[in-house]
């Protein structure tokens, strides 16, 4: 029962914060939702609800004021601007969390890793859609998506010809979804016979990634986001290690921490880069990825 009422107290804690959040956040914003705007970093940023610092005169910030997250994470779990405690649970719903195949976070008190048990974390339970594993179509037959759903439906659908849509110089088939940026907002797509090109409803959705859900622990350790072509959420992360070997390329001879990016112990200025070895999901594969100071305080990769 005591589980239960800690549910509908963070549920209505969650409306309530969507709400104020969401207000708060958009009331007297620059406009830096123009093309020359760095919108990965933005939109990164922007979920986690780290403060913007502008130079005067521009529309783009220079670089996010995250401390505050920081020292919050270590008696609380944060996601979108709601703060949890140890055992309370976020269902899928609330307007918190984004991602339809998330079905339940809960904040708990773990070690990740083997690491010790120092902080609370938010862990979260997955439909994996299993249900879905045999069913294999007939060939040019697909199972219809929807945006709003974690699993494909069990409507077949049959055609000669499949619909496409180009967007962003990459060609996707009907009923394969695609991401892309209204602005600096993630927004996933449904490719259908009737899209018209624009990333908006019927066919497109805002999207977040769910960062302080999915990745609390990465960005805890201070990791860096690695993102893959035009998708708008990482699908892996770069953690320091004291054994890496990172040669720096700057983009200036000195170095100073202030309105510097960190990853480990390297401070690394606005435009600095370096190269890192990203494992992919099939084993004995690599590559490479380019990680790189755009705004910070975080180093971003792609």
């Amino acid at each position: 029962a005591n589980s239960g009422l800690k549910m509908i107290a963070l549920v209505l804690s969650a409306v309530l914060q969507m709400i104020v959040c969401v207000t708060t956040f958009y009331q007297g914003q620059p406009q830096y939702r123009s093309a020359s705007c760095d919108h990965l970093s933005v939109h990164f940023y922007t979920e986690l609800r780290c403060k913007p610092v502008y130079a005067s005169g521009s529309t783009c910030p220079i670089f996010y004021d995250c401390g505050f997250l920081e020292r919050k994470r270590k008696n609380i779990c944060v996601a979108n601007g709601l703060d949890a405690y140890d055992d309370e649970q976020l269902p899928y719903g609330t307007g918190i969390i984004s991602d339809p195949c998330l079905i339940v976070c809960g904040c708990r008190r773990t070690g990740i890793c083997r690491e010790p048990v120092t902080r609370l974390y938010w862990v979260c339970s997955s439909n994996n859609c299993k249900h879905t594993w045999n069913q294999m179509p007939p060939p040019g037959c697909f199972y219809q998506h929807s945006l709003d759903e974690c699993c494909r439906s069990s409507t077949l659908v049959c055609k000669k010809e499949l619909a496409v849509c180009a967007y962003g110089g990459v060609t996707y088939d009907e009923n394969e979804y695609f991401y892309g940026f209204r602005g600096a907002t993630c927004v996933k797509c449904l490719c259908s016979p009737s899209w018209n090109g624009t990333l908006t409803e019927p066919w497109c959705m805002d999207w977040g990634c769910d960062l302080e859900l999915k990745y609390g622990d990465k960005l805890a350790k201070g990791c860096a986001p690695v993102y893959d072509g035009n998708k708008c959420c990482p699908y892996t992360w770069i953690c320091p290690s004291p054994e890496d070997s990172v040669v720096v390329t700057r983009a200036v001879e000195t170095t100073t921490k202030d309105g510097s990016c960190k990853f480990g112990e390297l401070w690394l200025n606005v435009g600095d880069t370096f190269s890192a070895k990203v494992p992919q999901f099939l084993p004995d594969i690599i590559i490479v990825k380019t990680c790189r100071c755009n705004i910070p305080p975080y180093v971003v990769c792609s």
